[in-house]
């Protein structure tokens, strides 16, 4: 008969320790919604103990039982807690689904000016990079011509880092290379 009891209050002790488990990982879940949010999103918004308990896969009436009496002080404390630190009500928590709105509404504004920003920049770089490539094209024609071209030679002194630049005369032009 000993072993018969002893088995049920290991098991009760199980059943207690799978029930406050179980509401444990319901608090950290509505406290990871709570941060990613602001708000509470479910159930209109509204958190209570059975909001809780429900996300818990727990009965209301496991806590009116003497062996739950602590869990359920916990709980209460935990959501006293809570409703002090995020909205809970809810008014309240259409007042942060407006608020967080308006936040995106407002980033999502910078973001659009900034990508209309680098499409102007963008489109300016484009031209610019047509208007280079005519020119280059341009020049590349114009060596392409007869005595268009000045040579340059250059010789370098090593021990002191310069470079020596001599132009040898073309029929047309010249090139100034500054010295370093």
């Amino acid at each position: 008969m000993t072993t018969k009891i002893q088995s049920l209050v290991a098991y009760q002790a199980n059943q207690k320790q799978n029930t406050i488990g179980a509401i444990e990982a319901a608090e950290r879940a509505i406290e990871a919604e709570l941060a990613e949010h602001g708000y509470y999103p479910h159930n209109s918004g509204r958190l209570s103990k059975l909001e809780v308990l429900r996300r818990a896969a727990v009965s209301a009436q496991t806590l009116k039982n003497a062996t739950h009496k602590k869990t359920a002080e916990a709980l209460d404390h935990w959501l006293r807690r809570i409703k002090k630190t995020a909205p809970t009500l809810k008014p309240q928590a259409q007042d942060a689904k407006a608020n967080k709105i308006e936040a995106l509404e407002t980033r999502l504004a910078e973001v659009v000016a900034h990508y209309d920003r680098f499409k102007l920049e963008y489109n300016e770089l484009l031209h610019r990079c047509e208007a280079l490539e005519t020119e280059n094209t341009a020049l590349k024609r114009q060596l392409a011509g007869p005595n268009n071209v000045t040579i340059l030679k250059t010789t370098c002194d090593e021990n002191q880092g310069l470079y020596t630049v001599s132009k040898s005369t073309s029929a047309t032009g010249s090139i100034v290379v500054p010295q370093r």
